[in-house]
C-alpha cells in the first residue's frame, strides 16, 4: 500500500505527483478502491488538506451519501463544537475499524447482505438510531446532570408523622 501524493492548486485542480496528470475526486476514490492511499497537500499553503478532499469526494457521490444515515449528518453538527467531538470521532472511528474487522471474518455471509442494499440500509439505519439515542442521552447527562435523577438536590420526604 502506497501513499500518493495529490497537490491542489489555486484553481482547484488536483494533481497526482505518482501519474503527472490531473484527477478527479472519481480518480481519488478509484486510488483508494485500489489499496492505496492519497495524501492531499495545497500547494499554497503547504497543509494538509486530505481528510476535506475525502469529505468532498464521498459528498460528491450520491450512492454513498444515500447511505449515510441523517441523524448521522445531526450528530456530527451537534458534536462538532464542543469536548465530546474527540469521543465521537473515536467511537465512529473504533465501530469502523470493528465493521471491517467482522467484514474481513464472515465476509461472504455480510456480501449476501449488502447484495440486497435495501436490507442493509434498514440495518444500518435502525443500528444507528441506537447508537444515536445512547449518545444523545450521554450529552445530555453531561449537560444536563440533573435530567437523568440526580436525587441530591431533592428534599427529603416526610413520614406520616410530619417528620423527615
Amino acid at each position: 500500500m502506497a501513499t500518493i501524493l495529490i497537490k491542489k492548486y489555486q484553481n482547484r485542480r488536483l494533481y497526482n505527483t505518482d501519474t503527472s496528470e490531473y484527477i478527479n475526486f472519481a480518480d481519488i476514490k478509484n486510488i483508494i478502491k485500489c489499496g492505496d492511499e492519497v495524501k492531499v497537500v495545497d500547494i499554497t499553503t503547504n497543509r494538509d488538506i486530505t481528510k476535506s478532499i475525502l469529505m468532498q469526494a464521498i459528498f460528491e457521490d450520491t450512492e454513498i451519501c444515500d447511505a449515510v444515515p441523517i441523524a448521522f449528518l445531526f450528530m456530527i453538527i451537534k458534536t462538532s463544537h464542543n469536548d465530546f467531538r474527540n469521543m465521537f470521532s473515536e467511537h465512529i472511528l473504533n465501530s469502523t475499524k470493528l465493521f471491517q474487522e467482522n467484514l474481513e471474518r464472515f465476509g461472504s455471509t455480510y456480501q449476501n447482505l449488502f447484495d440486497d442494499n435495501h436490507f442493509i440500509t434498514d440495518v444500518t439505519q435502525k443500528m444507528f438510531d441506537m447508537q444515536y439515542k445512547t449518545f444523545d442521552q450521554t450529552l445530555k447527562m453531561w449537560f444536563n446532570p440533573g435530567v437523568f435523577g440526580n436525587q441530591a438536590n431533592e428534599p427529603e420526604s416526610e413520614d406520616d408523622n410530619g417528620t423527615t
